[in-house]
């Protein structure tokens, strides 16, 4: 290979890579300046959801301590969104980032205290201007060993809108989205009030992006074909 064709095939790897980067967010040690917490709920206004950093106990080291407690109605559902990061660098930006194609999602928890039973419902979390959005729900038990939860590939189908509405938009056109996890609690027909605690550590979510547009192709293509050219005209 001359030394034009290494420059050009240099120049398109780091153009691919500049045009289709992955991006993550993570946290293991929850400092609460770092973190938002937006409460809300369905059939009712009772409930509380509270959150604090645990300096030790984690899996290992910090942690983010969780208290659901219901209200009286029957039928209550409490909900809380955690939001990760207050800062335009903490959420992704899809106008200038680029369309999402899937998202990744990867939480520990724990339970601490309360009644046990399922623990927590738990949720991805999104934000997207005045909505938001749940995805791939379970439960984490009360079992006091930690415990990971993972999913992959979560498309903008998967994506529910939970408070306010419309559909996530994944595309380049975008609104900012800013990721978290949504705890969620139920007190049933019987309308009894009631509280879980759970721990939480080495929260992940990472965005993967659509793959690099056509243009980088072109570009690519133009630049080694202009260098063999230069090349077998010397």
């Amino acid at each position: 290979m001359t030394r034009s064709s290494r420059v050009a095939t240099t120049l398109c790897l780091t153009i691919a890579s500049l045009a289709q980067a992955d991006v993550v967010y993570s946290d293991g040690t929850f400092t609460p300046s770092n973190w938002g917490l937006e409460t809300f709920t369905a059939n009712g206004a009772g409930g509380s959801v509270t959150a604090a950093q645990l300096s030790s106990g984690g899996n290992p080291g910090q942690a983010r301590s969780v208290t659901n407690t219901t209200g009286t109605g029957p039928d209550q559902t409490i909900f809380g969104l955690h939001r990760y990061g207050t800062t335009n660098a903490t959420r992704y930006e899809p106008l200038n980032q680029g369309a999402i194609a899937s998202v990744d999602f990867s939480i520990d928890f724990a339970f601490r205290s309360g009644v046990g039973g399922q623990g927590h419902g738990l949720a991805l979390g999104a934000k997207q201007g005045t909505v938001i959005y749940a995805a791939a729900a379970t439960v984490t038990g009360s079992s006091t060993a930690w415990n990971t939860y993972s999913v992959t590939g979560l498309s903008a189908a998967d994506f529910t809108a939970v408070s306010g509405t419309g559909a996530i938009n994944f595309s380049a056109s975008g609104a900012p989205i800013r990721f978290g996890f949504i705890t969620s609690n139920s007190n049933g027909s019987s309308g009894t009030s009631y509280f879980n605690e759970i721990a939480y550590d080495n929260f992940l979510v990472r965005v993967n992006q659509v793959p690099a547009p056509t243009w980088t192709s072109v570009v690519c293509g133009t630049l080694i074909t202009t260098a063999c050219r230069r090349r077998r005209s010397r």
